[in-house]
């Protein structure tokens, strides 16, 4: 028995090896994001509680958090960070995989919350980071988290950076 060339034409898709291992990363990274935390204060903590939890990481399809940035999609503060400290953040978000994704959780992380009147305290992690997710609250709670890692799997599956952004307005 012998297919007919429009049959075959939709059986077979053709594609360069470039793309297709461009669509398998994407696809990995939709299902199973990796997770570089950086967490300084209380927001970390509730962070940690609310995912760190075997079951809480198999039900919302997000795989244990990684000590290498080199290996993480996305990076999440969680925290106030203070001026001495910077460098060293700044430098791993830079070793982050290529679209890079960042979430900020509380206050701390989204305007210094108690301590923005302290002078080594950054104001707000978008004056040195692109942030796509702020998760609100002083500490949030378990829903709002998983609200903020809804969204941002919502706009990684949508390819959608401010860090792309900002790569391309430079450009």
């Amino acid at each position: 028995m012998t297919l007919s060339n429009d049959l075959l034409d939709r059986l077979v898709v053709t594609t360069n090896k470039n793309s297709f291992i461009e669509w398998l990363d994407r696809r990995a990274r939709d299902n199973s994001p990796w997770v570089f935390p950086f967490g300084l204060s209380c927001c970390a903590l509730e962070h940690t509680a609310t995912f760190g939890a075997h079951n809480m990481i198999t039900q919302s399809s997000f795989s244990p958090a990684r000590v290498k940035p080199e290996d993480a999609d996305m990076m999440i503060f969680g925290g106030s960070i203070s001026l001495k400290l910077l460098p060293i953040l700044q430098d791993f978000h830079k070793r982050l995989k290529e679209p890079k994704w960042v979430m900020g959780i509380g206050a701390c992380a989204a305007s210094g919350g108690l301590y923005a009147d302290g002078y080594s305290v950054v104001p707000g992690l978008n004056l040195e980071f692109p942030v796509d997710v702020y998760v609100p609250g002083c500490p949030p709670d378990p829903t709002q988290l998983n609200h903020g890692f809804e969204l941002l799997r919502d706009r990684m599956k949508n390819n959608i950076s401010r860090w792309h952004a900002e790569q391309e307005s430079i450009v």
